[in-house]
Order: C-alpha cells, then sequence, then structure tokens
C-alpha cells in the first residue's frame, strides 16, 4: 500500500472513538517503497497489513466485533420499564421494538416516526447518556431521511411537536437551527 494509504488507515484507527477497541496503530515503511500497517487491537492479537483494501476491511471488522461486544441493549417490559439485556435477547426482542413504532404525519410530504431503539454504542454511553429513543423523519419525495435519538419517549414526542409547530423544516434552514438549539 502507499504511504498516504496507510497514513489514513492509521489516523482511523487512532481516533479517540476507536480508543475502545485499537490500543495503537502504527504505519512501517519497508525497504522496497511500500508501507504496512501495524494494528494492536485492545483484545485479540496484533495485525499486519500491507494491502490497503485488507486493512481497511481488517479494521472494520474488528471496531465491528468490539463494537458488537461492548455495546448495551435494552428491551422494554410489559409496563414500559426500560430492562438491560444481552445481545441476543434485544436481537430477539425486534417484534415488540417495532410496536412502539409510532407514526406522525407531519406534513403531505413528511412524516415522522418514534421508536424505541433499545442499543446503545459503546462510545456514545462514555457520556453516561442512555438514547434509547428515535424521533426520525423522511421525506418521501426525496428519499431523505433525518432524525435525533433521545432519553425518553416524552423527549422524542416533545422533538416531533416542535418540528411541527415550526412547520416540518428542512434541515439545514434557520427553522431547522432553532429546532436543535432547542433541544434537550
Amino acid at each position: 500500500m502507499t504511504y498516504e494509504q496507510a497514513q489514513r488507515i492509521v489516523a482511523i484507527a487512532n481516533q479517540p472513538t476507536a480508543r475502545l477497541f485499537v490500543e495503537w496503530a502504527k504505519l512501517r515503511q519497508e525497504p522496497d517503497g511500500t508501507s504496512s500497517v501495524i494494528i494492536e487491537p485492545v483484545y485479540g492479537e496484533q495485525q499486519i497489513h500491507s494491502d490497503a483494501k485488507q486493512a481497511s476491511s481488517a479494521l472494520s471488522r474488528l471496531l465491528a466485533e468490539a463494537s458488537k461486544a461492548s455495546d448495551l441493549y435494552f428491551t422494554l417490559s410489559e409496563d414500559g420499564t426500560v430492562v438491560r439485556c444481552d445481545r441476543e435477547e434485544y436481537l430477539k426482542d425486534a417484534p415488540n421494538r417495532e410496536k412502539t413504532l409510532i407514526k406522525i404525519q407531519c406534513s403531505p410530504e413528511i412524516k415522522a416516526s418514534i421508536s424505541f431503539i433499545g442499543r446503545v454504542w459503546a462510545i456514545t454511553a462514555m457520556d453516561g447518556e442512555m438514547k434509547l429513543w428515535y424521533a426520525g423523519f423522511r421525506k418521501a419525495a426525496e428519499d431523505k431521511t433525518f432524525g435525533q435519538t433521545f432519553q425518553t419517549q416524552e423527549q422524542a414526542k416533545e422533538f416531533v411537536a416542535r418540528f411541527r409547530e415550526l412547520g416540518c423544516p428542512e434541515p439545514g434552514s434557520i427553522l431547522w437551527g432553532q429546532l436543535m438549539g432547542g433541544r434537550k
């Protein structure tokens, strides 16, 4: 791989968001002028790659596997209480999460939905906020989807209500900025 390719991969592996999964990554220049990437995962064996695609794929697999093991999973009990669970129980609970889906017509062009996502990525869990609810908007004509995560269903509902009060603004617009600035 080229020096520039190796630099990019090492930079990704050494980002603060990857520190939960990657101890360090280094670039090694070979005598023939090519470069290799050495990745030291937090768990598992050191990896050395001289091919850019293999190095990128290996890093992606490492981060995905480590994330699966480190992410936090939740279900809702019958009374709506959030209950921590393991990944297998979370996957089995998908039909129950679908039952939490609330659909709202915001405007002729935009539909909103609120749902329990039940998964917190390890890196976002570090800040202590368990954002388990998603309020999403879909503009069908342009096939655009946008939204936010929230700690409670009530916060997600308030967000959608505010979105509707502002006339269902476009992402990036001044009104959208007001909506995002007013988020709790």
